[in-house]
């Protein structure tokens, strides 16, 4: 039996992005050790974010980086749009 498709192209295979962070990994690490610091405070409750610390930790340094849409960052995360907007905007104002 012969196809009627066409043959894929070369391209058929491209990663769809690539989020790299042109970061020292220093700052990833500070970064995620603060915001695991704030998660054992007596407000938070264990095991309730959505995000692990270094996913929050990418979130808040790639924002103001690269200003790409909420919706690109929460895919790139694996998180739901809202959750990316809510960690954005408290990493912005310094909470974790």
């Amino acid at each position: 039996m012969v196809s009627s498709l066409p043959p894929p192209s070369p391209r058929a295979h491209a990663i769809t992005h690539a989020a790299t962070l042109e970061v020292s990994a220093n700052l990833l690490r500070m970064v995620t050790f603060v915001i695991t610091r704030a998660r054992r405070g007596p407000r938070c409750l264990p095991r309730t974010r959505a995000a692990s610390a270094r996913a929050k930790a990418l979130l808040v340094i790639r924002y103001p980086r690269d200003a790409p849409p909420i919706w690109r960052l929460a895919r790139d995360t694996g998180v739901s749009s809202s959750t990316a907007q809510r960690d954005v905007l408290l990493g912005a104002q310094g909470r974790p």
